[in-house]
């Protein structure tokens, strides 16, 4: 099969408009390859009725599938991915059910596949207490099948997650870990806010959570140690923002929220604009990262960068990618949060060191990849 020489097709479950942590990732790796002169096209789900079936956002060519969900998207998907995959001189896929779309496409047309792994949940999937035991134990299987599938590149987005997938016995030698990239530039803005004046300024306690809707994230923590919390300071406020999807776990959260009897100190926000965001933040006591496991975690690398407080839990990659003022939870408990949240309250923050995950430096790196895959195909 002969291939359009420095094409790149991205599989992906989903893509912008979508926020969270791997969106962040893919658009600006295909923004930036597309600034390198690499043509992209991305095949993903049609998460609304707003978006188009086929949109140039950025340069990037965007192909979305309608489907009832991901699962329905691996399948779906399937004749598009082929179809671009046979102009494409190589597929990026990403965990989860993309990945299976992205090994057929590859295997159908001769394309070489790389897929990023965001995180390695294995027996993870069953310590989660909003997950039903079967759904969980179905997912873990998922998981560990596609992580099974011979792809020719397995990226770690992290030395936590590199680790974690050794340990479920993917090959290291076809195993390279690129940290996810953050665009610094962009942020520079936000670093004029002078968030210590406005923290010291505060009356009471305010604490952030912002992201997805995952059950990895720790929001059932919040919840509980949020309440035990407040219990001793009813002045207290806990902000999540968060999206409205997916319902079902949506739903979830705000009745175990209504269960605390403090659901006026608990505010849901939908997402906001970026500059609202961290406006937000920034005059905030700490934002809350209670993670199970972080693979990555922009939330982390986005705080470290401005300068904003964090309470996390010090799992996964979070010891890589948490800087500046922080609290780690001494314990992984609704107590041990609550307990971290007091020690903010009182300005009781450790100072750890800042790393750095240079935009460039990612996308350098993927080249590098792409273009060793690719016998040199795609220009740097």
């Amino acid at each position: 099969m002969k291939h359009a020489a420095g094409e790149v097709l991205f599989i992906l479950e989903h893509f912008h408009p979508c926020i969270g942590g791997v969106e962040t990732l893919f658009l600006q790796l295909s923004e930036t390859l597309v600034k390198n002169g690499i043509p992209v096209t991305v095949v993903t789900l049609k998460t609304n009725r707003e978006s188009p079936v086929y949109e140039a956002y950025h340069g990037v060519l965007i192909r979305r599938i309608r489907a009832l969900n991901r699962f329905w998207f691996a399948l779906c998907a399937v004749p598009a991915a082929i179809w671009y995959a046979r102009k494409a001189s190589l597929i990026q896929t990403s965990t989860f059910a993309a990945g299976f779309t992205g090994w057929i496409a590859g295997r159908i047309t001769g394309t070489k596949v790389v897929i990023t792994v965001h995180e390695v949940w294995d027996t993870l999937w069953l310590s989660f207490p909003w997950m039903q035991g079967n759904i969980a134990r179905f997912y873990r299987l998922l998981e560990r099948v596609l992580l099974k599938l011979p792809f020719d590149r397995y990226v770690a987005v992290s030395e936590a997650t590199a680790r974690a997938m050794a340990g479920i016995g993917i090959p290291e030698d076809r195993t390279i870990t690129i940290r996810n990239g953050v665009d610094y530039d962009r942020l520079k803005s936000y670093l004029a806010t002078d968030g210590v004046k406005d923290r010291g300024e505060q009356s009471s306690p305010s604490f952030v959570y912002y992201g997805r809707l995952g059950h990895s994230k720790g929001l059932d923590l919040i919840v509980e140690g949020g309440r035990l919390f407040l219990e001793s300071n009813p002045d207290g406020s806990i902000v999540l923002v968060v999206p409205a999807a997916p319902a079902t776990f949506r739903k979830r959260l705000e009745g175990a929220i209504a269960a605390t009897g403090h659901q006026n100190s608990f505010v849901l926000v939908p997402p906001l604009p970026e500059d609202e965001l961290f406006k937000l933040i920034s005059s905030c006591t700490a934002v809350l990262i209670p993670s199970r496991n972080e693979g990555f975690s922009y939330v982390a690398a986005e705080c470290t960068a401005i300068g904003i407080p964090m309470i996390i839990s010090g799992k996964g990659a979070l010891q890589e990618t948490a800087g500046g003022r922080v609290v780690e939870m001494e314990s992984f408990s609704a107590e041990g949060l609550c307990a971290a949240m007091h020690k903010a309250a009182s300005g009781l923050f450790g100072v750890r060191p800042r790393d750095r995950f240079p935009l460039q430096e990612q996308a350098d790196r993927y080249l590098l990849l792409y273009r060793d895959l690719t016998t040199g195909q795609l220009p740097l």
